[in-house]
């Protein structure tokens, strides 16, 4: 989990690490909760029982480049469709943050 005092300082350079099997996908929301951001369905990729799923998330400061995300999601009843918005969920619990230089 995030330990609160090993945090980057405000303003710092962070990676998040989260293993694939906690990050989640559902309908994007216009009301986001806290570990929730909007991402876009840029490809899936269908291998038999699991789906690839390509996603684009946009940081918020300006100039940043785009993020891709790919995850393995089951095929069977999977709704999203290539240019689909959708919300990525990375529940805190399951989250690492680490500063740029690597502390």
């Amino acid at each position: 989990p995030a330990d609160p005092d090993r945090a980057p300082a405000a303003g710092a350079q962070a990676r998040l690490a989260i293993r694939p099997e906690h990050v989640r996908i559902s309908p994007a929301r216009a009301d986001a909760s806290a570990g929730e951001f909007p991402a876009k369905v840029a490809d899936l990729i269908y291998r038999g029982a699991l789906a690839e799923v390509l996603l684009t998330i946009q940081p918020a400061s300006n100039g940043a480049r785009p993020i891709t995300l790919s995850a393995d999601l089951p095929a069977e009843g999977l709704t999203v469709q290539r240019g689909d918005t959708v919300a990525v969920h990375c529940p805190d619990e399951h989250c690492l943050i680490f500063e740029e230089n690597g502390a």
